[in-house]
């Protein structure tokens, strides 16, 4: 992280490559938050999320519903080899079982998160980076910095009058797709 922002502050600074480079910016949070494709991409990720949701918590529940059967039970005054006990018995493998298959399936639903997320996002942000490049050729811009994530003095040496916003024109463009 240190080279990169070392590498842009030798480029912004640099009197002979500022010449020759010309450097643009975009407010990509700005960009994402007036855009309604990526709200309604956002809305139906969210209802998938609270499907997982409601699917993880149906998981939780049967956990819950062990767990309280179990301790109703009194395991010291029962018959080792009576019924109660080997209720008990099934009822802790089960739960055991259980544990085992929590962390598994929290993976597996996280998985179906992110594939659902690149499958509703991916291709707006392809067209974000087809326009982003267009916008980008026609200005003349070499460097696309996002002000947002940029330490202090990028910030600074963004509001130079050779450093072009390009947000406007981006949000414009992907209107037009």
């Amino acid at each position: 992280m240190n080279k990169y922002l070392l590498l842009v502050l030798v480029l912004i600074f640099s009197t002979d490559l500022t010449a020759q480079i010309k450097f643009g910016y975009v407010d990509y949070d700005a960009v994402l938050e007036s855009n309604s494709e990526v709200a309604q991409l956002n809305e139906r990720l969210e209802k998938y999320a609270e499907a997982l949701r409601n699917e993880a918590d149906s998981l939780d529940i049967l956990f819950r519903s062990v767990v309280q059967e179990m301790q109703g039970m009194d395991v010291q005054s029962m018959n080792p080899n009576g019924p109660e006990r080997a209720k008990y018995e099934k009822l802790n493998v089960r739960l055991m079982i259980l544990e085992e298959n929590s962390e598994t399936q929290k993976r597996e639903l996280e998985q179906r998160y992110q594939q659902r997320r690149s499958q509703l996002l991916d291709p707006f942000f392809k067209k974000y980076q087809r326009a982003m490049d267009e916008i980008a050729l026609e200005n003349g811009v070499q460097v696309i910095l996002d002000p947002t994530s940029a330490p202090e003095k990028i910030k600074k040496a963004l509001e130079s009058e050779s450093v072009i916003d390009l947000t406007d024109q981006l949000t414009q463009r992907l209107l037009e797709y």
